[in-house]
């Protein structure tokens, strides 16, 4: 099989060219979107979210050092065994 191929027949699988200006002036942002305004009443800015609203953190589980990271510390730094 040779590695040659004839032009011919990759030229009608092939899409044409098509000519590209890009702008070099950024175009203008559109206007922001309004949405309706909610007013809040003196009594419900005084009242506070429960507790459990609050604060929330995210429930993540701690990552746990492999033997191959204990390895790279002590290549990178033998002299420090207090950060392995």
């Amino acid at each position: 099989m040779s590695l040659n191929y004839d032009l011919d027949n990759a030229f009608p699988q092939s899409p044409g060219l098509v000519p590209v200006r890009p702008k070099a002036t950024p175009s203008p942002s559109p206007p922001p979107v309004m949405t309706q305004q909610v007013t809040i009443s003196s009594t419900a800015q005084n009242v506070s979210p429960p507790a459990s609203q609050r604060c929330k953190k995210p429930n993540l589980q701690r990552t746990r050092p492999s033997q191959g990271d204990f390895v790279l510390v002590q290549f990178m730094d033998p002299s420090q065994p207090n950060i392995t």
